[in-house]
This record gives C-alpha cells, structure tokens and sequence, in this order.
C-alpha cells in the first residue's frame, strides 16, 4: 500500500462510510439514499395496504399490533459520484526541507493534503462509489472523471503519489470547469490553503452548491502561518508571486488578527451556503483528521 495510507490511516478508515447530506443521483448500486428505483433497497416508510400491493412488503408485525395492512415503502440506494479537488500550487510546498529546519520537522501543506486526499478516495472507491480527482493549478491542472472500481482507485493515487507543488493556485477555475461538465449533483471535497483571491474561490464553491452539489472544503495550513514570531524587521516572500515585503513586530500583530478573520470568513459564509468546512494543521495526526470526515 502507498505511504499516503499508511496503517493508522488505515486503521482509521476501517469500515467507515462517507455519507452525503443531500441526495444522490447515480448510476450504480452504492450506499446513497436516492428517489430513483435501483437494485439495491433501504428502507423509508410505511402506508396503507391497497389491493394489488405485493403481500411480500406487508408489515406483519405492524399488523399483529395495529390488526391493519401496512406495507413497507423502500428508495433506492445508488452511488455518488465524488470529485477530490486538490490545490497543488506553489504556497502547499510549504513548509520546504529547508523552511522545517527553522519551524520544526512537519510534512509540506501538498503531503498532508495528499493523505486526506487519498484516504478519501479509499472510503469511497470501498462503499461503491464513482471517484475522481481533479488536481487544481494554472499550468498542467489535471482532470480524472469518476469512476467506480479499484482500477480507478489505483490512477488516483499514482496521480497523487507524483503530483508536485508549483505556480499559482486554479481553484476558482477547476471548479467552474467541474461544474460545467457536471448535470447530476455530485460530492466535491476541495483541499487547498486558500491562499488565493477568496472572492473567487467562494463565487466558485457558491455556485456548485446552487446547483445542489455538495460541497466540502478541507482548508490546510502549516501552524506557523497563523502568525509570524518575529522580533524586528523581517522580509517575508510570497511563494507564488514571489513579491517580498518587509514586515516590522506591530505588523505581525495585525497578520495574527487578519489570520484570524480570514479563519471566521470562509466558516461563516460557507455555512451560510450549506458547504462544509474543517481546519486542519499539518501538526495535526493525519488518522484523526481523516475520521472527522467519516460515520
């Protein structure tokens, strides 16, 4: 098995299940409450016995108590389609090999982003449903429609085990694209640092949830980026402009305070637009993270 899953996440994910808050619309047989008619069945209500009902679906239970005819009314159940939206730009290398001999040895932003992703693309692939993955970044994005079966499971993660932090972030731009393709609502879990225009972004993620797509945004930072512990005047680089600017103790003051608002804005006006939201560190236990997500 790949590094990305190693025996604690495993552990973890262990006969866990993803289940979405809305419905699913699909094609095969999955764990997914649907309205459409299917192979596979769970059951949703009871009503009235009229003739010419199956007496196979007849509560006999119910009528040992009640002495009427009930029978069970049941929905479907079929598969998501799922799409993992990774951000792979230059700012998720952070921090670099060299950066973690000043902050303290702790995987890049991408690394950890990876582990969600793939475990992820685990549960679901296991409970039946069609995965894909869609690797966000202005120069050589990719894009894997989902699919059921481990075949596809198993490119998912070979994208992954090589994909590599460069440029600038194309967020905003994979999901309009997604969202353009997509006719049925599907699951999009979105891993990425933010650190793009936020306007954007949430124009983006607010119109895949109009469009009744479900939608979960898994924000990673590196620790150390929700303030700067400096004692005098400090030039700090954008990773993917590459613009540098000199910072002095009373701005760091006022980067913790932006830092911390910018944490309240993507979780409030998520939630205003029903989209999920969860802060990981990369200090943070992968496995643990990753059972959040999970029933």
């Amino acid at each position: 098995m790949s590094e990305l899953l190693d025996a604690k996440i495993l552990g973890a994910i262990a006969g866990k299940v993803w289940k979405t808050a809305r419905r699913a619309e699909g094609t095969v047989a999955g764990r997914h409450a649907s309205r459409h008619t299917g192979q596979s069945l769970e059951f949703s209500q009871h009503r009235g016995y009229v003739f010419g009902d199956d007496i196979k679906h007849v509560d006999w239970k119910l009528f040992a108590r009640n002495e009427r005819f009930f029978v069970k009314q049941f929905r479907a159940e079929t598969n998501v389609r799922a799409y993992i939206t990774l951000d792979a730009s230059a700012s998720m290398a952070f921090p670099s090999e060299r950066q973690n001999n000043r902050f303290g040895e702790r995987p890049a932003k991408l690394e950890y982003a990876k582990k969600i992703a793939a475990a992820a693309a685990y549960v679901l692939a296991a409970q039946g449903d069609a995965v894909g993955l869609c690797i966000a970044k202005r120069d050589g994005g990719i894009f894997l429609p989902a699919a059921g079966g481990w075949g596809r499971f198993e490119e998912i993660m070979n994208i992954l085990e090589t994909v590599e932090a460069e440029g600038s972030c194309g967020l905003p731009a994979a999901a309009d694209g997604m969202a353009a393709k997509m006719k049925k609502r599907s699951l999009f879990l979105l891993i990425s640092d933010l650190l793009e225009d936020r306007g954007e972004i949430l124009a983006a993620i607010k119109r895949l949830s109009s469009m009744r797509h479900e939608c979960r945004l898994i924000h990673i930072l590196d620790r150390s980026e929700m303030s700067l512990d400096i004692d005098s005047p400090t030039t700090v680089t954008d990773s993917e402009t590459l613009e540098s600017v000199e910072i002095d103790p009373a701005a760091a003051k006022k980067y913790r305070e932006a830092m911390d608002a910018e944490i309240s804005f993507w979780r409030t006006s998520l939630g205003k637009h029903s989209v999920g939201y969860d802060l990981f560190f990369t200090d943070e236990a992968p496995e643990k993270n990753i059972a959040r997500l999970l029933f």
